[in-house]
Order: structure tokens, then sequence, then C-alpha cells
């Protein structure tokens, strides 16, 4: 699993304003770690399954970048970004393109019509 790719593609489905894609696409991620966590018994697919948990929560609004960012600092979650030279600035930077996708499309989830501020 390369939770680097899944954060990629969920800031890919935030700014085109499909929160829904998003959602989905973590739910799916999760539950894949959850069948390796009972296949394999290896905690670091609890790790994953926690790491999907904070960034579902993020994207569904339950929680802040503030919120998200110090947990995400935890050394559970350190050996998860081996790309990532500077993870906490990587990690402001999605809870930006996350906040600035919610203000730009006015999202409200689960209640959401998939439409800029503004648009008739």
């Amino acid at each position: 699993m390369n939770i680097e790719l899944d954060i990629e593609q969920v800031r890919t489905f935030m700014l085109m304003g499909d929160v829904k894609l998003a959602v989905g696409w973590l739910e799916k991620r999760m539950k894949r770690a959850r069948f390796l966590h009972m296949a394999t018994k290896k905690p670091i697919y609890v790790d994953f399954q926690d790491a999907y948990k904070l960034l579902l929560d993020l994207v569904k609004g339950k929680i802040t970048g503030d919120t998200m960012i110090p947990k995400f600092l935890e050394p559970k979650y350190s050996g998860m970004f081996g790309n990532v030279e500077d993870v906490e600035s990587y990690l402001k930077n999605l809870s930006f393109y996350v906040r600035y996708s919610v203000d730009r499309y006015d999202v409200d989830y689960p209640v959401f019509d998939q439409k800029r501020c503004g648009d008739q």
C-alpha cells in the first residue's frame, strides 16, 4: 500500500469537485487494509486503516487539517511517507487543497450537488 499515491488520488478528486469519488476511494482503501490485516496479521495494516480514517474524516469535514497534521506526524505513521522529504509541509499542502475544494464547491458532506459556489 502506498499512502502517498492515495493522497494524490484524493487531492485530484477533491480539485475536480468529486467528493463522492474521494470518499469512495478512501473507503475502499480502508477495506483493503482491513482485509490485508486479516490475511497477514501484520500490524502495519492497522496503521494504514487509521491513516485512511484520518483522511476520510478530513474530507468529510469531521476534523480540520490542524487536527490531522499532528496525528500524522506521530512515529507510527513515519514509515508511510518514504518518498516525502518534508512530511509536515506535504500534509499542510493536502489540508490547503481540501479546504480550498470545500470552499470552492461549497461542500457539505454528505449532501453535495457538485457545483461551484454561485453556480445556478
